[in-house]
């Protein structure tokens, strides 16, 4: 495993926001070795955490960039910032997000 981000994520929409649970992340700085790791970590013990990673866009727009992602899945690498959490489903309490860079 390589270089890694993690994201600190409620398991419901923030105040104000029905669907991001999470602040703006980049992977643009991880180093690109081909693929990125998609990790969940609960200290509730959710095993079947899934959510969305949607970018912000221009004009308030926001762009899916991948869908049903839990935890051990692994995506093909895109250099996005301005990503975050979003839909979060099975979580009983705050979780977090680790990014890994691997081949």
């Amino acid at each position: 495993m390589g270089v890694a981000t993690t994201i600190a994520c409620l398991p419901y929409g923030e105040e104000g926001e029905d669907r991001r649970s999470s602040r703006n992340f980049g992977v643009n700085q991880l180093p690109n070795e081909g693929h990125l790791k998609w990790r969940v970590i609960s200290k509730m013990g959710d095993t079947d955490i899934c959510f969305d990673v949607k970018q912000k866009g221009p004009n308030n727009t926001n762009i899916t960039r991948y869908e049903g992602i839990k935890d051990g899945v692994i995506t093909e690498y895109e250099a996005l910032r301005n990503l975050y959490i979003a839909n979060p489903r099975n979580a009983t309490g705050h979780f977090l997000v680790r990014v890994e860079s691997c081949e």
